[in-house]
């Protein structure tokens, strides 16, 4: 995948956070095998940003589900969301080929901004 898309994830605070992705070839006709893959995504608040606000390698939150058909997927509790203090923040994420999230051979799969929608009802 030569281009990386971006979306922009809308987060709510304090609830469950649930979107699966599906990895498709350069033409966008067929779901690539993920088997072997793994899978990891920061946000920041800025992308010259030191801290990470969240990783989702460090909190097991972004898994291969069914590598067969291409789709991983990005499950944050509502316990994490909840402590999320911040309003806005940028994210990419990454699959790599050789199941470490280390590999030279790591794909960036998509990119974007973060929005997190404050909970009223608490």
């Amino acid at each position: 995948m030569a281009v990386v898309d971006e979306e922009i994830l809308f987060i709510p605070q304090g609830a469950r956070y649930l979107h699966t992705f599906t990895y498709m070839n350069d033409t966008g006709t067929a779901a690539k095998d993920l088997t072997g893959f793994s899978a990891q995504m920061q946000i920041r608040a800025s992308v010259d940003d030191d801290t990470i606000l969240y990783d989702s390698e460090t909190a097991g939150d972004l898994l291969i589900t069914n590598a067969a058909n291409g789709e991983f997927t990005l499950d944050i509790p509502a316990s994490t969301t909840k402590g999320w203090t911040f309003l806005t923040g940028v994210y990419d994420i990454f699959l790599d080929p050789d199941g470490t999230n280390l590999g030279d051979d790591k794909i960036k799969y998509l990119k974007g901004e973060v929005e997190t929608d404050p909970d009223v009802t608490r």
